[in-house]
């Protein structure tokens, strides 16, 4: 649990302006606590083989950079209501910062997909 504690700090340390007090933020923010919670239910140390909060911090960044990588088209989704909005999109933007569009990338198996 200290790896975790000890990454999620670091995370939030490295992008102040995405984190949030709430529990209940909004994306494209976290809360603290939140993230930590979910980095445990994850089981990710064990799925990724982790073993320290340097290497969980790496790993987070390396998906953050995936994450990145995808358009806007990608993030918006099908449909007539975009799942972010611009505004949610260009702040994430702006602040390199995309580990708060939803979770699901602390549950894929393989490599974030940049699509």
């Amino acid at each position: 649990a200290a790896i975790i504690t000890q990454a999620a700090e670091s995370l939030r340390a490295q992008f102040p302006a995405m984190f949030k007090p709430s529990t209940s933020c909004r994306a494209p923010h976290l809360n603290v606590d939140a993230l930590r919670n979910e980095l445990h239910k994850a089981a990710l140390l064990q799925r990724r083989d982790i073993s320290s909060s340097a290497e969980l911090v790496a790993w987070l960044l390396q998906t953050n950079e995936s994450l990145a990588a995808r358009p806007d088209e990608g993030w918006r989704g099908a449909g007539p209501r975009p799942r972010y909005s611009d505004a949610v999109l260009d702040k994430a933007r702006r602040e390199g910062f995309f580990l708060g569009l939803g979770l699901e990338w602390l549950h894929a198996d393989g490599q974030v997909s940049d699509k």
